[in-house]
């Protein structure tokens, strides 16, 4: 089949898996939004604070989509550099930072009572992706081999749904991070084996 299936609801990670495991289809075929809204909320505060375009900076929020998403800092570049070398970076609060965009929708919640503009326009683009066959790269949830579940990583999309995952090198604190990540996600999985 060359059907594809994007989910965009919570818990986006789980319910891709249970997507997945119920339709039979291939692993590759059945994706989710992840972590690609709070990735664009992180790239446009980080803006905010270098005075670079967000489309220059590439960071991404990783792992699982909500309380165990994490910020990819030691990855993060900037200009073809290491971001958290950029001097207006310096001496930041980068775990504030990381919560205040892992927080944003319940900011946006109480302000407009929903954030489905945002998730929306998200899904617009992968779709976009997927029918054009861009082979864009997202923070998306996607089966992760390497890991064993479906999370939120970079992988770069076509009409055949995930072309490519990629191998990011996290730090030791953001491996830690990763590992209760995958921990969690597997864990909720496996209730719905």
């Amino acid at each position: 089949s060359t059907s594809k299936i994007l989910l965009i609801s919570n818990p986006v990670d789980v319910l891709t898996h249970i997507a997945q495991t119920t339709s039979g289809l291939p692993r590759a075929q059945v994706i989710g939004s992840g972590t690609y809204l709070d990735s664009g909320r992180l790239r446009n505060a980080l803006s905010d604070i270098t005075g670079v375009s967000p489309t220059s900076i590439h960071a991404y929020m990783l792992g699982e989509h909500g309380d165990n998403q994490f910020t990819g800092w030691s990855s993060a570049r900037i200009g073809g550099l290491p971001l958290l070398d950029h001097p207006k970076l310096k001496g930041m609060d980068l775990e504030s930072i990381n919560q205040k965009i892992a927080h944003k929708a319940y900011e946006i919640i109480e302000a407009k009572g929903s954030t489905y503009y945002g998730i929306g326009m998200c899904a617009a683009i992968i779709a976009e992706a997927l029918l054009n066959n861009t082979s864009q790269v997202f923070p998306l949830t996607h089966y992760v081999e390497g890991l064993g579940c479906y999370m939120s990583w970079p992988a770069a999309i076509g009409s055949s749904g995930v072309e490519q995952s990629f191998d990011v090198k996290l730090d030791a604190a953001e491996t830690k991070k990763l590992e209760v990540a995958v921990k969690a996600i597997k864990e909720v999985c496996a209730k719905y084996n």
